[in-house]
């Protein structure tokens, strides 16, 4: 209370030069105080756009707007949610990665490693791929199959993806490098640029506990991703994918996914997974 009543004369003080400032702005003709607004709307006018010309010279000449609601679609789409064989309709050795009716080219190691878990899925224990432990499905799967719609977000400095699965999230940082020794995560670290109106996005550092697919299409931590996605028409995305790993492909290997735009009213809900009850 004693603070407060030694404070008490200064509030009174600035009470009276309030009162005594708006009293004198009262006075003044209608008139200056339109001429004041206008000048005030005038010089924020101005800046706002400054601002939007600022923002608008940062945007690369060459860039398209991708951004909208989508279902991604693998060409050749991965093994269904481990289904062990007799169920929906196809073996999990038919269900297994293919392009162009190639499988990807494994080394040794990991080709030993494929078989075991497509063997291990024929005979009723499937893989536990990543969502079935409420973790996210990582790239590079996430970039090539969506069970649920991802939304697209683009501005000059950053593209971002949002994923109805699980409510998880990709971050691309437009015209930057990638750190000389990221950490590993599940969707690596993503950079992109422009080029000739094409989305380039090139992601390293990928957990090697992802997979290609839901039936454990193994990579190790040197996997190396390059996307090229151009628009088709307004309601198509088309997406080249090159993998690169030296220590689990024997050459590289391409895919291509379809991003189908979904209406406006299907933007992604929310999706919560508690304790894996979805896949129990």
């Amino acid at each position: 209370m004693q603070g407060y009543a030694n404070n008490a004369p200064h509030r009174t003080r600035d009470l009276a030069l309030v009162c005594a400032t708006l009293a004198i702005f009262c006075a003044l003709p209608v008139t200056a105080q339109t001429s004041a607004a206008q000048t005030s709307a005038a010089q924020t006018s101005a800046a706002q756009t400054s601002a939007a010309q600022t923002s608008a010279a940062k945007a690369p000449s060459n860039s398209v707007d991708l951004s909208g609601t989508y279902k991604i679609q693998f060409q050749n789409a991965p093994g269904s949610r481990n289904l062990p064989a007799g169920q929906g309709g196809a073996t999990a050795r038919t269900r297994a990665y293919k392009v162009d009716g190639h499988a990807p080219p494994l080394l040794p190691w990991a080709q030993q490693l494929y078989e075991e878990r497509i063997a291990a899925t024929e005979k009723g224990e499937p893989f536990r791929h990543l969502m079935t432990k409420c973790l996210p499905q990582g790239m590079p799967l996430a970039s090539m199959f969506a069970f649920y719609p991802v939304q697209l977000l683009q501005t000059a400095e950053q593209v971002t993806i949002l994923f109805e699965e699980q409510n998880h999230f990709r971050i691309i940082r437009m015209n930057q490098q990638h750190p000389e020794d990221p950490d590993p995560s599940f969707f690596g670290d993503a950079v992109g640029k422009w080029e000739n109106g094409t989305l380039v996005i090139d992601t390293i550092a990928i957990r090697d506990d992802t997979t290609l697919d839901f039936l454990g299409l193994p990579h190790s931590p040197e996997l190396h991703v390059i996307e090229r996605m151009r628009k088709v028409d307004e309601n198509t995305l088309e997406s080249h994918i090159t993998l690169e790993d030296p220590k689990a492909f024997k050459e590289k290997w391409d895919a291509v996914a379809i991003w189908k735009r979904q209406p406006a009213s299907d933007g992604i809900r929310e999706y919560i997974c508690e304790n894996t009850r979805y896949f129990e």
